[in-house]
């Protein structure tokens, strides 16, 4: 019986496929802090990630500058980046109480 389950198990490895990563970012910030909660992305390959942040943070993850401030314990966000990993835009929602970002949804119209 062990030997079956051994052989079951080592033929199940074996069948399992690798992942490829595609492309991977640093989210980190100096002077602030982020958390991402979901990602999705569009039919053309945009990325869209939504979260919470404090602090000041820069959400153009490549050369450019692009610095959002919280103005409460917490605020939300909302980015989009193209399909390369390019900034396109950022956008804050919050008040003085902490606010929180569980899942982020596209709708098609």
């Amino acid at each position: 019986m062990k030997n079956i389950l051994l052989l079951l198990c080592m033929l199940y490895t074996y069948a399992m496929q690798a992942q490829n990563l595609t492309w991977a970012n640093n989210m980190d910030s100096p002077t602030g802090s982020r958390g991402v909660s979901s990602i999705t992305t569009d039919a053309v390959g945009n990325i869209y990630t939504v979260g919470a942040f404090t602090g000041t943070v820069d959400f153009d993850l490549n050369a450019g500058v692009f610095n959002i401030t919280s103005v409460g314990q917490g605020d939300i966000f909302i980015n989009k980046t193209d399909a390369n990993s390019n900034f396109i835009w950022a956008k804050a929602l919050g008040s003085i109480e902490q606010d929180i970002a569980n899942t982020i949804v596209l709708l098609l119209i």
